[in-house]
Parts: structure tokens; sequence; C-alpha cells
């Protein structure tokens, strides 16, 4: 067979365009770091990427909703303190009041301290966090105020009364008693969920499964306190500090020991508040510190499937050039001289 200058020219730009894509395609995995740019280069490691992707994806987001939801909680849990805190000052300002030897003009002044303290507490169980209350039961950006002092002078947690609210036996929950009628339930706890990585999942009544999501909702009362002990003296921080005043102003003494016994009992439902609310950010420290841990690995798994070996790929890349020059030398020996010259 006799080989002919065109046949040499047409395997010789053949072999010239093949150096010069494979230069051009390691170029490009050098300056973009990633080992294809197309998923028809290698469809079984695209595929998996994608995947992973997704997975990366998901992370990222539950990653941001932990977030949001440990500020809300730790917003929650320092409102609580703030609470037990004045507590603490209003009781040891109620032990002062109850010295016999203390003037009337005194014990007017810790009252007047004491309705200060009232008001702030007020502040606090109406607090907002992200536009939202943080202390309703419904967790929803237009719920209305959670608590409110009425013109009866009495605090109402979403229209019911919190100091004659009563815990239900059977169910354990704050209810409103009715002479007759029984227990009847209030809207004191209406969860609202975030998709932190659980499993997200509805029941069958297409409600959210609790232990596939984190809920990042607080109930006022079960935080504060409702009701009244066995003397009379009502459990919440904000109506117990106005009972307080009332009796400090009145120079009732036998009304200052209850309210002073009561504080106690007040700051139960403080404590418990904060046990749980902290227990909760500890969850989701805990989930946190997990998916931390996912996104290293799917991050790992993402760079050895789209990620580029650049010690091994800068040996190729220099392999490649070396073939692209040598390409061109014999390409004078081919080609007319004018066409080598426009090509180099």
């Amino acid at each position: 067979m006799r080989i002919t200058h065109q046949m040499m020219t047409r395997d010789y730009l053949k072999r010239m365009n093949t150096n010069l894509s494979n230069l051009t395609r390691s170029n490009d995995k050098l300056n973009s770091n990633r080992a294809f740019n197309k998923a028809y280069e290698n469809v079984a490691d695209a595929s998996k990427a994608l995947k992973v992707r997704k997975l990366i994806s998901d992370n990222e987001r539950y990653q941001t909703s932990i977030r949001d939801a440990q500020g809300r909680v730790k917003a929650a849990e320092d409102g609580i303190r703030s609470v037990n805190s004045l507590l603490i000052t209003a009781k040891d300002r109620m032990v002062e009041g109850l010295n016999g030897t203390m003037h009337e003009s005194d014990r007017q002044k810790i009252a007047a301290e004491l309705g200060k303290a009232q008001e702030e507490v007020l502040q606090i169980m109406n607090m907002t966090y992200s536009d939202k209350y943080l202390y309703n039961a419904s967790g929803n950006a237009n719920a209305k105020q959670p608590f409110k002092v009425e013109a009866d002078g009495m605090l109402y947690y979403n229209g019911s009364k919190v100091d004659a609210l009563m815990k239900d036996p059977l169910t354990g929950q704050p209810s409103n008693y009715v002479s007759g009628q029984g227990y009847e339930p209030i809207q004191w706890d209406e969860k609202n969920y975030v998709d932190i990585g659980f499993g997200y999942k509805l029941t069958g009544d297409l409600k959210v499964d609790a232990n596939t999501a984190f809920s990042d909702t607080f109930s006022g009362i079960q935080s504060f306190g409702y009701g009244k002990n066995a003397d009379g003296v009502p459990l919440n921080a904000h109506s117990l500090l106005g009972q307080m005043v009332t009796h400090l102003e009145a120079n009732n003494i036998e009304g200052m020991e209850k309210d002073l016994n009561a504080i106690s009992d007040s700051m139960e439902f403080l404590l418990t508040s904060i046990t749980e609310v902290g227990a909760r950010y500890s969850s989701l420290e805990s989930t946190m510190g997990r998916l931390e841990s996912e996104y290293v690995n799917l991050a790992d798994t993402q760079n050895s499937l789209e990620g580029v070996d650049l010690a091994e790929e800068i040996i190729y890349n220099k392999d490649y050039e070396m073939s692209w020059l040598v390409t061109l030398q014999l390409g004078s020996k081919i080609l007319p001289q004018t066409l080598f010259d426009f090509i180099r």
C-alpha cells in the first residue's frame, strides 16, 4: 500500500488535535480542580456525585435550622433565668420587709422596687425572637401577645386567666375548672416543629411525628407558672410579685409571710423549665456535632468523586504539553512551511 502525502497530513492533523484536546482538558482540570465538568465525561461518578451533593445540601439546611433553633432556645433560657433572678432578689427584699423594726415607708420603697420587677417580668414573658413571641403556645409569627393584664387587673394567657388555672389530675395539663362540668383544656402548648435531620415524618392524621423533628416553641404558663398554692397565693411569677407589692403597701405581715413561702413554689416552675430547656439545647448541640462530622465525610466523598489529584494531573499535563510540542516540531517535516507557521 502506498502512503501518500495526503494520508500523512490527515493522520498528523488527527494526532495533533488529539494532543491539543488532551492538553486543553488537563488545563481545565487544573484550573477548576475538578475531574470532569460534564456528566457525560464520567457518568458513573457524576451520578454518585449528584446524590452526594443532595446530601450536602440537606446537611447545610439542617445546620442552618439548628443554629436558628439554638438562638431561640438560648433566648428562652435567658428569659427564664432572668425571671428566676428577679424572684431571688424579691425573696431577699421580702425577708427585709418582714423585719419587725422596718419602718412602713421603707416597705413602700420595697413595694415600688418589686413593682418595677413585676413590669420587667411581663416584658420578658412577652419577649419576641425573630418576630415571634418566644413564650406563645403556637409559635406562630402572627400570634397575638400571649400575656395580658386585662381591665380586671388579672393576668391572662391567650385568653385564660392564669391564676384560675388548675392542673387536670388525669392529664396533668393546665386547665380551666368549671363547677359541675370538670376540667376544660386550654391552648397552652401547641408545638411548632423544625426539621433538623431526624427523618421528618407525618402521622396518619397529618401531624408531625414528634420523634422526627425538633420543637422550638415554649409554653408561657409552663415556664412561668400558673394557678395558686394551698394558701391561695399565685404561683405565676408576675402575679406573685403583684400580690407581694399589694401586701407590702398594706403593711400586711401575714400576707407577706405567705408570699415569701410561695416564692419557692413559684421558682419550681422556673427551675424545671430551665432544666428542660437546657436538655433541648444539649440535644441540638449533639445533633450539630453529628451533622458537622457527616458534612466533613460527605465533602471528602464529593472530592474523591469530582476532585482531581493535582500531583497526578500535573504529571499528565506536562506529558500532554510535551506531546503537543513534539507534534508541532514534526509538523515542519510534513506540512508546508507556510501552513506550519500559521499553526504555530
